[in-house]
């Protein structure tokens, strides 16, 4: 039903009105600053990349910038580290980038956890000695680290296999 010019007219300012206060409560509600409610865990501008967390033995396992693998105690009833930095063992250097950075060939994935009879471990990529990466394996053996080479294939092995085991 078509109304009055003067109606017509009364709509279209109503219109322009809801139009204004829209874009001033976006405005005003586009200026309030995010601010997280959190706790800061481990380094400020630490790295901390590809994080796996074991919750059944409290540690959480990860690769850092420098391309080590670490290994970080977690208080249980926290989920905080226990230390402040939670780098608490090194298991690793010079692990295989997750990420493309040439000419390093890069293993598109982190540490992750894995178990056999002997108890948990990690598995990681790393370049063997003719430069082909290969699944290795790191444990702490009373807060000692093992480190052992899982594969040597004469081919990339790209990604963790955690369901593979020492041969």
């Amino acid at each position: 039903m078509i109304g009055t010019k003067a109606e017509s007219k009364h709509e279209w300012r109503l219109i322009k009105i809801l139009i204004i206060i829209f874009i001033i409560s976006s405005l005003s509600y586009s200026q309030t600053p995010f601010i997280p409610n959190s706790d800061i865990v481990g380094e400020k501008n630490g790295s901390y990349i590809d994080p796996e967390f074991n919750s059944r033995i409290g540690q959480v396992v990860f690769q850092d910038m420098q391309n080590r693998v670490r290994l970080g105690n977690i208080d249980m009833q926290t989920g905080l580290f226990i230390s402040q930095t939670g780098k608490d063992f090194l298991i690793d250097v010079n692990i295989n980038p997750v990420f493309d950075t040439p000419p390093k060939k890069w293993s598109t994935n982190g540490p992750e956890w894995s178990k056999d009879n002997l108890g948990d471990f990690v598995v990681y990529t790393k370049e063997g000695s003719r430069g082909i990466i290969q699944q290795w394996m790191g444990r702490l053996k009373n807060n000692k680290v093992e480190i052992i080479k899982l594969k040597n294939e004469n081919y990339d092995c790209y990604g963790n296999m955690p369901s593979r085991i020492a041969e």
